[in-house]
């Protein structure tokens, strides 16, 4: 979240580290921040890929099976926010994509009231390899770790 309130008038993110359970419900850990090289704008961001990346494997390391690529979150400067056309391109890419090791990867968008300047609210989706994005419920529990996210 902290990420999120200093980049009020950019878009930012980073990537979801976790697992899928049992009941296929995607359980996130941890939340990456975008990296020092990251590109924000307030219409695109850009994730430092060598960044996340060095965070995914010391998840990896840290928490084995529980610490692998769940999926994206980014911030909108909207209060309902939705996926962009860019948005839905590139998950459907990263679910196609045999680098992820995911075909189904979840989406966080956290939508932000350019009034006030404060996360509005947060929506959630996914995107199932060759089949249709969906949104999905989401849950915060107390526990998960970021760096900054």
């Amino acid at each position: 979240m902290t990420e999120v309130h200093s980049s009020v008038s950019v878009e930012t993110g980073g990537i979801l580290v976790g697992c899928v359970d049992d009941n296929r419900r995607a359980i996130v850990f941890r939340a990456t921040g975008p990296g020092p090289r990251a590109v924000k704008s307030p219409t695109e961001f850009d994730r430092d890929i060598e960044y996340v990346q060095s965070q995914l494997d010391k998840a990896s390391r840290e928490l084995g099976n529980r610490g692998l690529y769940v999926g994206e979150w980014h911030s909108h400067l909207e209060k309902a926010p939705e996926p962009s056309a860019r948005d839905i391109m590139s998950m459907c890419g990263i679910a196609e994509s045999p680098n992820y090791a995911t075909r189904c990867p979840v989406l966080l968008i956290a939508g932000i009231d350019r009034e006030s300047a404060q996360v509005s609210t947060f929506t959630t989706w996914c995107f199932p390899l060759g089949g249709r994005v969906y949104a999905i419920l989401h849950e915060v529990l107390s526990g998960g770790t970021t760096d900054g996210a």
